[in-house]
């Protein structure tokens, strides 16, 4: 059983704070918990957010980013803290730093929360990124997926060196506490059509297709939080369906979860379901996600093409159902992450995977 686990990532988001809480919470006082990360974006964003831990039991290392040495960096914060297993917590390319632990009593766990490839890449650059994949999974202790296709495939490919874990919540604190309440809580509209947005404002999220959805549905009242990266965005920011903030704290975030009648995450990075998304849900918020194959399937996730046209027609053909099905819709949410996603059903082969 390993005792010394070392998280590795380039930058430190919040989806990344939030894994490691979940392993300083499932993961006995006798198991250290470090955390290798560099200043890549240090002053980069308007909140220093990447430094703000609020972390209880892991220990922090922060490295200066320069890619040449950072793998012997690496390598020898291993051997000195005695390291003995090394798990990326970001991209799978970041964990090509690994192999500089090689033939080191240091081992590696690769995660992959992602596809290896994207369907809009060149032939090219997808057999590029395969060719370097491969020999990270050869040399790894084992290469967890969180996405149920992507696992069957490659274990075909690799065998028990394969295995799925998907994204956990904690469904006691992302929970359903009432749409009506929190929003007279939060001061929002008790009769508007509310579609919430959460995440990066970016071309990898679909941020298009929301500034075009927030221009044409002036009827609707759209929550948008998280970092503005596509200029675009700022084009609208005035438009009074519109209700944007950088960020908020989870606690409050959970309020806007629940204060909305749907939840809009049409990301088109592939792989398993969305953190976000999957926090939506189980505030009991029926949510809009790309289609994708491996994603178990539930009446109050709709999976669809990452387009407008097809967006909008699902956005209408939801608020034209009756009041009693939409409410009904926010238990089948809540349902879904209880059964499928609940840190409380997966904390057990988590302890087993990351530490046998």
């Amino acid at each position: 059983m390993v005792k010394k686990i070392c998280f590795f990532t380039m930058g430190f988001a919040f989806n990344r704070l939030n894994r490691l809480k979940y392993y300083e919470k499932i993961f006995s006082e006798e198991t250290e918990l470090y955390l290798f990360t560099t200043d890549k974006y240090k002053g980069k964003e308007k909140e220093n957010y990447q430094f703000n831990w609020d972390l209880k039991k892991t220990k922090i290392h922060v490295e200066k980013y320069d890619p040449l040495i950072l793998g012997i960096k690496l390598r020898k914060f291993c051997k000195k803290n005695k390291i003995e297993r090394v798990i990326n917590l970001g991209n799978w390319t970041g964990a090509n730093f690994f192999l500089f632990n090689l033939f080191s009593k240091t081992d590696y766990l690769l995660n992959i929360f992602s596809n290896i490839t994207s369907s809009n890449e060149t032939v090219f650059k997808k057999l590029t990124k395969k060719l370097l994949f491969s020999p990270l999974v050869i040399f790894s202790k084992k290469t967890i997926f969180n996405d149920y296709k992507n696992y069957k495939n490659y274990k075909n490919i690799f065998g028990n060196k394969i295995k799925y874990l998907p994204i956990t919540i904690d469904d006691n604190f992302f929970s359903n506490k009432g749409k009506i309440k929190t929003r007279r809580k939060l001061g929002l509209p008790l009769d508007k059509k509310i579609i919430i947005f959460v995440g990066r404002i970016d071309l990898s999220k679909g941020s298009d297709i929301l500034i075009d959805l927030i221009k044409k549905n002036k009827d609707y009242l759209f929550i948008v939080i998280g970092r503005e990266i596509d200029k675009n965005f700022k084009k609208i920011k005035k438009l009074r369906n519109l209700r944007y903030y950088e960020s908020k704290g989870q606690k409050e975030l959970i309020d806007y979860y629940n204060s909305a009648d749907l939840g809009y995450f049409p990301q088109r990075i592939e792989g398993g379901l969305g953190m976000t998304t999957a926090e939506c849900l189980s505030c009991g918020t029926p949510s809009i996600n790309r289609e994708r194959e491996g994603i178990i399937g539930s009446k109050a996730l709709f999976k669809i093409e990452v387009n407008l046209e097809k967006t909008d027609e699902q956005i209408k053909r939801f608020f034209k159902k009756s009041e009693k099905n939409k409410k009904g819709l926010r238990k089948v949410a809540e349902n879904y992450i209880k059964k499928n996603y609940s840190d409380t059903i997966w904390k057990e082969k988590y302890r087993r995977e990351y530490l046998d």
